[in-house]
């Protein structure tokens, strides 16, 4: 140890170094009047426990965790000597609690692993996964004539299984048994009487097979039901001029016309603009024969225009109530069926103005409805 003096005060630095060391934990210590001694852990003194919670794990794995026993100034490393197993710490100094997490096992079979902490080594075992089965369908149907079906059968590898049938028309082609997940194949025998229902018994599960019963000879087809038609249209007067639609409908015919030109099956509609009166007939055919359906759309002419017009008398001749008179040019014919308003059939002289309204002939003669005095 050096020391050194500095006006009336002398520092020991090995001292200070040593308080330094110490204080920080790494190395133990001892202190005397002489100064304070450094002194490095030996083997003896860092002996290692270990022991790990819980001491074993089922399949899907889980956390886990080891308490470390030692002296405070003992150091240490762990490790895992496998892949599916992690630490979260892997070294450390004195005691301490070493958390780690164990892999699900995929597999049927179980295995172990070894964490070994300093000298320590901890085996710890795992479960298998448990041997689960599991069947594409619960059955399947099939005709009369039989023939293959297959099904699948889904497992872990290295879970065992057999397949057998339980009646003798099912056979059990090929896997019959296996280890791991496989495609079963069956056969199934023609059946000669009725309908029938069978299992294949896989792996303490039930696969069903129903087969139909033996094909009869069909009875012949019922006859072809002629065919019928029906045509209705929207108003059977119309005015020239108009439309009109036909609404037709049919059964059991493969073709049909209306006029002669073909329309769609088994109903519509058809909008027409006839001109004159005409008879639309509906036929409706297949091979048991034809039915028809006929109806008439009346055409009329359009009724004459009603007029309304001001003027004055020029001229009137006959006499109450059947009357003609000519006004602003237009010869108007006056009978009984007239109303006059502010005046009679009496009062029609020249010159009197007047409103007129009547329906104007073809020959442009107005029948008068109304005459009144202005």
């Amino acid at each position: 140890m050096r020391s050194v003096q500095r006006g009336k005060g002398r520092w020991s630095i090995a001292v200070l170094i040593a308080g330094w060391m110490c204080a920080a934990g790494s190395v133990a210590c001892t202190s005397t009047s002489a100064g304070t001694s450094v002194v490095t852990p030996t083997a003896e003194k860092c002996g290692i426990t270990a022991s790990s919670s819980p001491s074993s794990f089922q399949s899907d794995g889980g956390k886990g965790s080891i308490t470390v026993s030692t002296e405070r100034d003992c150091t240490w490393s762990a490790a895992a000597n496998v892949s599916w197993v992690t630490l979260d710490t892997k070294s450390g100094q004195g005691e301490a609690v070493v958390s780690y997490a164990v892999a699900a096992n995929p597999s049927p079979a179980g295995r172990s692993f070894a964490i070994v902490v300093g000298t320590q080594t901890l085996q710890i075992a795992q479960a298998g996964a448990p041997c689960r089965f599991d069947l594409s369908r619960s059955g399947d149907s099939i005709g009369a004539s039989g023939g293959a079906l297959s099904f699948s059968i889904s497992t872990l590898s290295g879970c065992s299984w057999s397949a057998s049938s339980a009646v003798p028309w099912i056979s059990v082609t090929s896997p019959g048994s296996g280890n791991a997940s496989a495609t079963i194949g069956l056969t199934v025998t023609a059946n000669t009487g009725a309908r029938r229902v069978g299992t294949v018994n896989v792996a303490e599960q039930t696969f069903t097979v129903t087969q139909d019963a033996r094909a009869t000879q069909p009875p012949p087809p019922p006859p072809v039901p002629a065919p019928t038609a029906s045509l209705t249209p929207a108003a059977t007067t119309i005015q020239a001029g108009q439309s009109v639609t036909l609404t037709y409908a049919t059964t059991n015919a493969t073709s049909a016309t209306l006029n002669g030109a073909p329309v769609a099956l088994p109903s519509g509609t058809v909008t027409v603009n006839p001109t004159a009166t005409t008879t639309y007939t509906l036929v409706a055919t297949n091979a048991t024969g034809s039915s028809s359906k006929v109806a008439t759309v009346t055409v009329t002419s359009p009724p004459p225009p009603v007029v309304t017009f001001d003027a004055q008398v020029s001229s009137v001749s006959g006499s109450c109530p059947t009357v003609t008179f000519v006004a602003g040019g237009t010869t108007v014919v006056v009978d009984k069926s007239t109303d006059f308003q502010k005046m009679d059939c009496a009062a029609l002289k020249k010159g009197l103005d007047v409103t007129v309204t009547g329906v104007r002939q073809t020959n442009g003669v107005v029948q008068a409805s109304l005459v009144r005095k202005n």
